[in-house]
């Protein structure tokens, strides 16, 4: 970084300073009787004199009796000396460096968080601002900062000028001004320390996410059909939504407890509601003349916006699908989509890294993981349907508790998808009952558990933390075309007596069904179809061995001799009695039909 000295004294010291400005030739002054004139002399004194210092420095020169007209041998200064002249060089320089620097850092900080997000400036550009503001501080600090340092008794060494014109003072004089301004820079460095180095680049993403956030609001509207659109966030420290991009709706504030969008951001869930008048969110004095638009709410399809560890960013709203009586499942992806995008968008504020993970662990999860959709829509309304599932399913089999586990076989665990009654949980796939159903592919049915070898007090007496003393357990399969075990369902304590043979049917029905929609859409058609390939596969070889058996019966039809030698002609005429059903002799000999002439 070009750095300026910050006034000519500290390059030349105060003598060279007052000798620059003071129009006095010291020459003149040790030798009155030059050709100098003695007026002009005088006059020359009597203006110097209007400066107390000049006072001060005459005296000094005089005192060194510094004759410059007269050679005479430069006495080389001390080492002792040379050190303080570097110094007395440095310290001015490690001022000004601190004060360069820290002006610079603080003025380009507040600049590039300011102007540079309002007008669109670049941080060089802030940079260059924090630097011309920190030189004009210089031009008017630099008398300050040695006038400090004199203060503090820094002072050069008493040298003739002369022995000041050496080389190796000057040498001395220039290594402490360079060692104070690299000292002093790396000082004035400390604002670094408080100030938040990422906060100009967030400010400049998340002006350019407002831009994004109401071009992606105006097209949803477009895109799905709806009167009005609009992006809410939650602020987590005041526990409320407020808007951050909207279309056909002014802005305003909610608290996080109100309302489907407050539902949605609490739970993670999207609700698509064909009449919110039906529900229980509805509020005549909020959803008449929505927030004075003049628009009454009917239709609502709201979706979260779920960021890294499931934590719910915001929500996307659209109100009243045009044409319809609500929003389609395809309105639903295609919202679902856009959050997905959104949450990485928002993620990215915080560092790139972050959501480029975020994405790709969501892509590791459908890929490993069984009835894992990279759509968040999907998802949701698999584990909804799936816990519909498991409430009749435990009320047909009047358990007192059911379970739906996933496999993961990269981690070898099991993990709760969705659970009734019982908490999420996570256990090795090797592991008890549901363990022995993995690896066998077999359903298990326990009458007594504490009689059973898979007993175990310290998980059974108190299940999962629930106070469930476990006493019979039906555990079952759930399988991919594949025969690969995906999932176990496990219901736990029949009331008033054990799981039958009857329940194990039902449960092995619902596992069918839960199988074909945990491996996705087309899963049954592709189970038709490689059941009617096989089926073709197997009426071809039927159809060859009847062939075969049609030929030797027709042979033996014919060959009334039994020497195995008939005409093409005869053969023919008993094939077509057969095929006709006519049937003349009995003879069942397994003659093959390669002896046909």
């Amino acid at each position: 970084m070009w750095m300026r000295p910050p006034i000519a004294g500290c390059v030349r010291g105060r003598f060279r300073r007052w000798n620059t400005t003071t129009p006095v030739r010291l020459s003149a002054l040790q030798n009155p009787d030059s050709d100098e004139s003695r007026e002009q002399l005088a006059e020359q004194i009597r203006e110097a004199m209007k400066d107390p210092a000049c006072l001060s420095i005459i005296k000094d020169e005089l005192e060194r009796g510094d004759d410059v007209n007269e050679e005479t041998h430069v006495e080389t200064p001390t080492l002792n000396q040379l050190q303080k002249v570097a110094l007395a060089a440095s310290l001015p320089f490690i001022g000004f460096g601190i004060l360069d620097n820290c002006l610079m850092i603080i003025c380009g900080e507040w600049i590039d968080t300011t102007l540079c997000v309002s007008m669109g400036f670049t941080t060089m550009a802030a940079a260059a601002l924090g630097n011309t503001i920190s030189d004009a501080g210089g031009v008017f600090s630099g008398g300050v900062v040695e006038d400090l340092a004199a203060q503090w008794g820094v002072k050069a060494p008493r040298l003739t000028r002369a022995q000041e014109e050496l080389s190796v003072t000057r040498s001395y004089e220039r290594i402490g001004q360079l060692f104070g301004v690299v000292l002093g820079c790396l000082i004035g460095m400390f604002p670094l320390l408080f100030i938040d180095a990422r906060k100009a680049e967030r400010l400049k993403r998340e002006r350019a996410l407002d831009e994004m956030y109401q071009t992606v609001l105006e097209g949803v509207s477009d895109m799905l059909d709806a009167d009005a659109a609009i992006l809410m966030l939650v602020d987590e420290e005041t526990n409320q939504l407020y808007t951050r991009a909207r279309e056909n709706i002014p802005e305003f504030r909610c608290h996080i407890e109100e309302g489907i969008k407050g539902a949605v951001a609490r739970s993670g869930n999207f609700m698509n509601v064909e009449d919110v008048r039906e529900t229980p969110y509805f509020s005549a004095k909020r959803h008449i003349n929505y927030q004075g638009t003049g628009l009454t709410v009917v239709s609502v399809l709201c979706m979260p916006i779920i960021g890294p560890d499931d934590r719910v960013f915001g929500v996307v709203e659209v109100i009243n699908k045009r044409g319809a009586s609500m929003f389609s499942e395809k309105d639903e992806d295609v919202l679902s989509a856009i959050c997905s995008h959104i949450s990485t968008a928002i993620s990215s504020v915080d560092g790139s890294e972050q959501a480029f993970s975020q994405t790709m662990n969501l892509c590791a999860r459908s890929l490993k993981n069984t009835g894992h959709r990279l759509n968040s829509a999907q998802n949701r309304r698999m584990d909804f349907l799936f816990r519909l599932v498991l409430e009749e399913v435990t009320s047909a089999l009047h358990a007192e508790a059911v379970q739906l586990l996933i496999v993961d076989r990269p981690s070898k665990t099991l993990y709760t998808r969705v659970s009734e009654n019982l908490p999420e949980s996570r256990c090795p796939i090797d592991q008890g009952i549901m363990g022995q159903v993995v690896s066998t592919g077999e359903a298990v049915n326990v009458h007594n558990i504490v009689e059973s070898p898979y007993f175990d007090d310290s998980r059974h007496s108190d299940y999962l933390g629930t106070g469930i003393a476990v006493d019979n357990i039906l555990c079952h399969p759930i399988t991919d075309s594949n025969g690969n075990v995906i999932a176990v369902i496990e219901a736990i304590n029949k009331k008033g007596g054990t799981f039958n043979s009857s329940d194990m049917a039902f449960v092995n029905a619902v596992a069918s069904h839960l199988a074909l929609n945990m491996q996705g859409p087309g899963t049954s058609l592709k189970s038709i179809l490689r059941m009617m390939a096989h089926h073709q596969q197997g009426t071809a070889r039927h159809d060859e061995a009847a062939i075969k058996q049609l030929l030797s019966s027709a042979f033996d039809e014919v060959d009334v001799n039994g020497d195995g030698v008939i005409s093409k002609e005869e053969f023919e005429a008993a094939a077509k009695r057969l095929i006709a059903g006519e049937r003349v002799g009995m003879h069942h000999s397994r003659t093959p039909p390669d002896k046909i002439i």
